[in-house]
């Protein structure tokens, strides 16, 4: 096969060009303190002058990984005497570089062609939606290492596994273990991911060992896994209830629940849901066909409006933080189940949305002057968008089709969990951005896979042209 190294000029240029364009970036652009943010920046001010302790008294918060970073730039930044951002824009480069690498590993695992590997490399480094992740203050970017960490740790696992390596089975069980303790310190939806995907991984496991006749101990690393995962959350559960009384990892899961759903369970007219499907694109689509306040019936901030005053109607009443989540849990599921076809309906169109990931309009960072006048051009802005997202669901059903085992099978499957939960609550294309450079990964061998097809198509062409 045709192996790249990393010695080879095409991506030395790849990696070199792309840091050029995000130290440009770094003195050329601001991070802009709007939504959450705020939110964030609070956060981290929180834990650098108070503490832990601080932090859980006035909680339940946000997942706390990101904000301890940003209290970590601003110690850096106070020490240092210059503004925290520039320290936090600098841990954030290297994020882009790691993941950027690891990226590039990745698709040599893969056995891609070495120019699709260096246009996928050079890809991530300019993509506007990863670029913004950045430079902007938002925690997604904190998530590309987690996700990668889950991905790389489930193939080694698999892979020593098929070796009957046991012991270092048992280091990337403990690996996968702690990537996705990590990640559910970024995002809380990893507390519902982590389940499913671990009863995939055990199918996968018990069909491996019954055709191998293998012993039940290949399975301990998995529940290795399992118990760094949970004992660790839990512990942070356990702080949050002793110092304020509410036994949950962030404060905002129950109430996005419960506005989603009551909002997607109200009469379903055959417009209405046309509103929602060119919503899916995103609201500057769905605003080109309908009025916006058509559109503005399936954004986030009708949700929101839904979700939030029921949220403090509850808690007005004294209830605790769980009792809340109990309350709107059970108020979701029986509104869900009033019409479990238009739910279920709503759920698929929402679960497209988690595709349509690539925009150069995501916000929350002032580019330079020039590169504001290009992201706002309709050609560039509409191209980029609709161009990588259509790659995106070809390369999405090809995975599903094609994919059998390694890489690819612990992407799909972390791919389709990913998604598939986020379609029970809403998505707008920041949320999706986790997943972001999994989905160049993808879309990378889904090129691979279309260019060996034509090959192949070709020479067999050739060859009756010769009969």
């Amino acid at each position: 096969m045709n192996k790249p190294r990393f010695s080879n000029n095409i991506f030395i240029y790849c990696f070199a060009v792309s840091l050029a364009y995000w130290i440009y970036l770094f003195f050329a652009s601001r991070m802009s303190m709007s939504c959450d943010a705020i939110g964030y920046e609070d956060l981290g001010r929180l834990l650098y002058q108070k503490g832990w302790k601080a932090y859980f008294l006035t909680g339940p918060n946000r997942e706390p990984l990101y904000p301890w970073l940003v209290s970590l730039s601003m110690r850096i930044g106070d020490g240092m005497g210059i503004s925290y951002m520039y320290i936090q824009k600098i841990f954030q480069i290297l994020i882009l570089a790691a993941s950027q690498f690891i990226l590039y590993r990745f698709l040599v695992l893969l056995n891609i062609r070495r120019g699709i590997i260096a246009g996928a490399v050079l890809y991530f480094g300019f993509s506007p939606s990863i670029v913004n992740t950045g430079f902007s203050l938002y925690s997604e970017i904190a998530t590309y290492l987690f996700v990668f960490g889950i991905i790389g740790s489930t193939y080694f696992l698999w892979k020593r596994t098929q070796e009957k390596k046991f012991w270092k089975v048992w280091g990337w069980g403990i690996c996968l273990g702690f990537c996705f303790t990590g990640g559910m310190f970024l995002k809380g939806v990893m507390e519902l991911v982590f389940p499913l995907y671990f009863l995939v991984l055990l199918g996968v496991f018990r069909r491996w060992q019954k055709k191998e006749k293998a012993s039940w101990r290949w399975v301990l690393p998995l529940v290795a896994a399992a118990v760094i995962f949970y004992g660790i959350t839990g512990g942070y559960k356990w702080l949050n209830y002793r110092y304020n009384r509410s036994f949950v990892f962030t404060d905002r899961g129950s109430w996005a629940l419960y506005g989603n759903t009551i909002r997607r369970m109200e009469p379903l007219t055959f417009k209405h849901f046309l509103v929602n499907l060119a919503s899916v694109p995103g609201e500057g689509a769905c605003r080109a066909f309908f009025p916006e306040s058509e559109c503005y019936f399936w954004s986030a901030q009708k949700s929101d409006s839904i979700g939030l005053p029921r949220n403090n109607e509850l808690s007005g009443l004294g209830m605790s933080a769980n009792e809340i989540n109990k309350v709107l849990v059970r108020d979701s599921i029986k509104a869900a189940l009033r019409n479990p076809f238009q739910y279920a309906l709503l759920s698929a169109t929402e679960a497209v949305k988690m595709l349509f990931w690539e925009s150069t309009r995501i916000a929350f960072v002032q580019y330079p002057e020039w590169l504001e006048r290009l992201f706002a051009s309709g050609i560039v802005k509409n191209g980029i968008r609709f161009v990588v997202s259509g790659l995106t669901i070809l390369a999405f059903f090809y995975l599903w089709l094609r994919s059998s085992g390694g890489i690819l099978l612990a992407t799909k499957w972390f791919l389709t969990i990913y998604i598939v939960l986020h379609s029970i609550f809403l998505t707008v294309p920041r949320w999706a951005l986790p997943l972001a450079p999994l989905y160049i990964m993808i879309i990378a061998y889904f090129f691979d896979q279309m260019t060996l097809f034509y090959k192949k198509r070709g020479m067999a062409k050739r060859k009756e042209s010769h009969v």
